[in-house]
């Protein structure tokens, strides 16, 4: 992210593991850390909704119970089936066919058709290809026919594309137009191009007949090959200015010289007051690596064109011959950190470190001295990692209160330094330390690889409470390999006094980090003749879900 308002909360919270934790914990009472009881209580931990049948052992192996689970499922065994089907495309390709075959016609079964889909475009078979474009061809429901498409999509083969162009011409529906317009891109050729540019051209003629028009130029724009380029020169004369200035960056892009001087008159705002069509040419001018008409929009009234300048100025041609420097230094120094990080990121990857100083300055009084939380919010972005930032950070801590304390470690959690490391570890085992700080430093642990593992488990015990516990597994199954997770894992699995809630923590943790590798450790348990029944059910439910 170049622009845009400053994130308020750590990459952690953006984790899928830590989202589907707290989905998974949300579905019990809330357990309160002053209560230890809850802690140990196996009611209250284990809850489960009432389970109708005992759970069934796959006898045809977990492949082809997941891809039973594309018919029923819940959300997250569904999401979870998908996800290893993936993994096993070859293993999968013929049961999901013999599925298919079995529902193409029924029109009751539309999320089930559309998952039978998705995994056979994920396969990227061949043998997919005729059963999609039949269902393509036959179904009388929209979104499975767009399903299909996108599925065909994925396979981006040119021995459908007679048949299936055929069929795109007889389509009505808007959104699998859409669809197949797309795959009709992805594939290609000198067929794709002119059935595509067909349809542009017609639509831009006002001609009243033709459908998604503008799907189709879009289309048109993704196609890769040499023949979209003869296409769009055929078609420049008629395009009005947004379309002509993607024409055109579209064709640098593909390779043609001797565009710059037509890039460059449409920087003109008087002349083509749309910004749009403005930063389009931007982008064209910076595809040619003509930088000098990249600079020509340096100063353009909209923010947006100037930002695109910016990203420009951070490819790899215009770093390399240190473009437009003065420019940099200058939006650099605006004192809004939404507008200036991006020209100051541009620096930082031509090696003119100087951009942040004035920015470290202002940190180097936080939280008292004015402009120094927009500083700090500043150094949260991605790639503005300096030396100077981690002790500088470090010595503002005894000025903190708790709330602005979690803020230093959101960004120190991303510095690589030996110094955050031990304060870390420091705050880990201060019995002083706020809860919501302790709670910080344990998912800045996450940035640090082996070494923050090495501290997250040194740290754990079974007397931790609930909300260090949930960030101990789950910052534990982000950082470890699995060689490194498994061992720890069979270990708390045996033992005897490990706290109700520990384990329901580990348990949830386990499918999403080991997969299929998860599957005998959770049978054990609900095998298991000396587990308490409430920990079984509970597990039951799991496997009746992943399993």
């Amino acid at each position: 992210m170049l622009c845009g308002s400053l994130p308020m909360n750590p990459p952690f919270y953006h984790s899928p593991l830590w989202l589907v934790l707290c989905l998974l914990c949300a579905c019990g009472k809330s357990v309160d850390p002053v209560a230890p009881v809850d802690l140990y209580s196996l009611e209250k931990v284990f809850q489960t909704k009432q389970q109708k049948g005992a759970y069934v052992l796959p006898a045809d192996g977990l492949t082809a119970r997941w891809v039973q689970k594309l018919q029923t499922s819940s959300r997250r065994g569904l999401r979870f089936a998908k996800s290893q089907l993936r993994k096993t495309p070859q293993e999968a390709l013929p049961l999901l066919l013999d599925s298919l075959s079995k529902v193409e016609g029924d029109s009751t079964q539309v999320g089930y058709l559309l998952n039978l889909c998705a995994a056979l475009g994920a396969t990227q078979s061949p043998e997919a290809e005729a059963p999609l474009l039949n269902l393509l061809q036959t179904c009388t429901v929209p979104v499975v026919r767009t399903g299909a498409a996108e599925a065909l999509a994925q396979l981006e083969s040119l021995s459908i594309q007679t048949e299936f162009l055929e069929r795109a011409q007889l389509e009505m529906d808007p959104a699998v137009i859409r669809a197949m317009f797309s795959t009709i891109a992805r594939i290609g050729g000198p067929k794709a191009s002119h059935f595509l540019g067909a349809r542009a051209r017609s639509w831009i003629a006002g001609d009243p007949m033709s459908r998604s028009g503008l799907d189709a130029w879009k289309a048109l724009l993704w196609v890769e090959d040499a023949s979209s380029l003869s296409v769009l020169q055929s078609m420049e004369s008629i395009l009005p200015p947004p379309l002509l200035a993607e024409g055109l960056a579209r064709r640098v892009a593909l390779g043609e010289k001797g565009l710059t001087e037509s890039l460059r008159s449409m920087l003109n705002p008087e002349k083509y007051p749309s910004g749009t069509v403005r930063l389009t040419a931007v982008i064209g001018l910076a595809s040619a690596e003509d930088w000098q008409g990249v600079l020509l929009a340096a100063q353009d009234p909209d923010f947006a064109v100037r930002k695109t300048v910016i990203d420009a100025l951070q490819l790899p041609g215009a770093v390399d011959q240190g473009v437009g420097l003065a420019h940099l230094m200058e939006w650099a120094a605006d004192p809004s950190p939404t507008h200036a990080y991006p020209a100051i990121h541009a620096l930082m990857k031509q090696g003119r470190t100087e951009a942040l100083e004035p920015w470290l300055q202002l940190v180097s009084g936080f939280p008292l001295d004015p402009g120094s939380v927009g500083a700090l919010l500043l150094f949260r972005q991605e790639g503005l990692e300096d030396p100077r930032l981690a002790p500088l950070l470090l010595s503002r801590w005894p000025y903190c209160d708790s709330a602005q304390r979690v803020d230093l470690l959101r960004i120190l959690g991303r510095v690589p330094d030996v110094q955050v490391l031990e304060k870390i570890k420091q705050i880990l085992h201060d019995p002083k330390a706020q809860t919501d700080v302790k709670e910080q430093a344990l998912t800045s642990l996450a940035l640090f690889g082996a070494d923050g593992l090495t501290i997250l488990l040194e740290y754990w015990n079974p007397e931790r409470n609930p909300q260090e516990t949930e960030r101990i597994f789950s910052t534990s199954a982000n950082l470890s390999s699995e060689a490194d997770f498994l061992p720890w894992v069979d270990a708390l699995l045996t033992m005897e006094d490990l706290p109700p809630l520990h384990l329901k923590f580990l348990i949830d943790v386990l499918p999403l980090k080991l997969a299929e590798k998860a599957y005998p450790r959770l049978l054990g348990i609900y095998q298991s003749e000396t587990r308490p029944t409430v920990v079984v059910r509970y597990v039951e439910a799991l496997l009746k879900d992943y399993y």
